[in-house]
């Protein structure tokens, strides 16, 4: 069974990845995304980040944990404004 997800991660390489150097919250994000592949590894995920190198490098880390299914991804733009 698939469960659901109604969320979506914005997602930036250095925030996840431990590949370059290993901090406190690189460790702590990848650790964040292997929960993610594995709680959801046929569901489709959403992602929101700079652009389509971020997409495939979240993509492909989900993928190196599990993930299996599909990620749909939204260009974050500069100067984009959350309602408070």
């Amino acid at each position: 069974m698939i469960k659901q997800n109604n969320f979506a991660i914005y997602y930036t390489g250095d925030a996840y990845s431990t590949a370059q150097k290993i901090m406190g919250h690189q460790s702590a994000g990848k650790a964040f995304m292997c929960g993610i592949a594995r709680t959801w590894p046929q569901a489709t995920l959403h992602g929101i980040g700079s652009g389509a190198p971020a997409a495939k490098a979240m993509l492909n880390q989900l993928k190196g944990d599990g993930f299996t299914s599909e990620l749909r991804w939204m260009k974050f733009l500069n100067g984009l404004h959350w309602a408070k």
